[in-house]
């Protein structure tokens, strides 16, 4: 095509924050339609990829996508056999699909955000992890977590670019989940209704109070970041990384800091240890 750019873009390392600055700077890159991205990964290891890296990118590429911009990936590299070969992840552009199964059993692989399935997804997660690792436990915990995260886009993002993954780690039995939206951002929600709080800091801290809400839907009842908080035990963690701030909290405390860097949406991230859940109360219904 006549006048077509190509660039390459790098992805220099894997640190939440620098894969996050990465994303950011692509973002404001002036292309147009027909130009072309390659991703290149040089220096970084598939073993430090985990799903907040992946939704990040899949919500670039969907950026990007929309755009008429084309993607690549550079082949050269061992993360670019792992996006495509294990992931999978061109089947959700060329294939037109909001999911496809990864190659590990221990991937529940990359999710494109549909509002109206969002509740069957998250219960499609906890039964998979029932019905795998953990037969007969009660996981209603880890099922309200991923729809309180999702109502929280719905409610909250104003955009049709919104990603999901998880990852679960058999030895450590571990959950990992990301969800990322490249929307209005948890900070710009929360000033529709509480116009004076300037710092996005402050602004995620008033998002994460229980009774808060921007009664933006009927089931919101101001408990969704709190829920997943909430569920979190002492060796968990939730993130949550919205415009110019971010906030990492525990079972013990809550950290809340300047990015450094306007990131245009939200991603929310958390750890969620499975081992000490309760077995399912199984009810026999006898008739007398």
């Amino acid at each position: 095509m006549p006048g077509q750019t190509t660039i390459q873009l790098p992805f220099p390392t894997a640190t939440r924050v620098g894969w996050l600055a990465t994303i950011c700077e692509a973002r404001r890159i002036q292309l147009r339609r027909g130009d072309n991205v390659i991703f290149c990964f040089p220096d970084i290891s598939v073993e430090r990829i985990r799903p907040e890296h992946i939704v990040l990118l899949a919500c670039l590429v969907e950026y990007l996508d929309h755009r008429g911009i084309n993607v690549k990936v550079s082949n050269q590299y061992p993360v670019s056999g792992y996006l495509i070969e294990q992931l999978r992840l061109h089947e959700y552009w060329k294939g037109g699909q909001n999911y496809v199964e990864a190659k590990s059993s221990n991937i529940l692989n990359l999710w494109r955000f549909d509002s109206s399935t969002k509740d069957i997804h998250a219960k499609r997660i906890s039964e998979y992890l029932r019905n795998t690792f953990f037969k007969k436990k009660d996981l209603s915990a880890v099922e309200m977590s991923l729809t309180e995260a999702y109502y929280n886009i719905q409610d909250h993002a104003k955009s049709n670019n919104a990603f999901s993954m998880v990852s679960f780690e058999p030895d450590e039995e571990t959950l990992n989940v990301a969800i990322c939206d490249f929307g209005i951002g948890i900070p710009t929600s929360v000033r529709t209704v509480c116009p004076d709080i300037i710092d996005d800091r402050q602004a995620l801290i008033k998002a994460m109070e229980d009774d808060f809400t921007v009664g933006s839907r009927i089931h919101n009842a101001g408990k969704g970041l709190g829920n997943i908080r909430s569920s979190c035990t002492q060796d968990d963690y939730l993130w949550i990384i919205s415009n110019r701030a971010a906030m990492v909290t525990s079972e013990a405390q809550e950290k809340v800091f300047n990015l450094g860097f306007n990131f245009e949406g939200t991603l929310i991230l958390y750890s969620m240890s499975l081992s000490h859940f309760d077995d399912e109360e199984i009810i026999t219904d006898f008739n007398w």
